[in-house]
């Protein structure tokens, strides 16, 4: 939708500087001179004034080009960050998985410590007490 605005923008002064350009448009330039601003124009102010409008809205037309080439370049640019965001959100996801399961196996590679731990403990405490143990002790 903006591209058709700009696309108008641009368009229209070019269409108003062609159709001043013809005796009718002349005609009818002067007629709204006379009656809005009450002065009576020759035919050389009028066509310095059209050839000083047909220039002011060259440079306008090239300003509104430039900044619909911004405009799109912008557009783009917020299009790949939204798309950039999004991915950070997914990644964002999967290391909060990771992280709650890193946490869990944490906790269970702790249990299964102190239960290695209590297993040992308890075998030394056998090894200790079963005449098997002393037998091998004595030798």
């Amino acid at each position: 939708m903006l591209e058709t605005i700009v696309g108008i923008l641009v368009a229209a002064p070019a269409a108003l500087y062609a159709y001043l350009r013809t005796k009718k448009g002349r005609s009818k330039a002067l007629t709204w001179l006379k009656r809005l601003f009450n002065v009576d124009v020759t035919a050389d102010d009028l066509r310095a004034s059209i050839e000083n409008l047909s220039t002011a809205l060259d440079t306008q037309g090239q300003s509104i080009s430039y900044l619909s080439e911004q405009t799109t370049f912008l557009i783009e640019q917020l299009t790949q960050a939204k798309a950039d965001l999004e991915d950070a959100r997914k990644q964002l996801k999967e290391l909060d998985a990771l992280h709650k399961e890193n946490r869990s196996l944490r906790k269970k590679v702790a249990e299964l410590e102190s239960q290695v731990a209590a297993l040992e403990e308890e075998l030394a405490r056998r090894k200790k007490y079963t005449p098997k143990a002393k037998r091998t002790d004595a030798k």
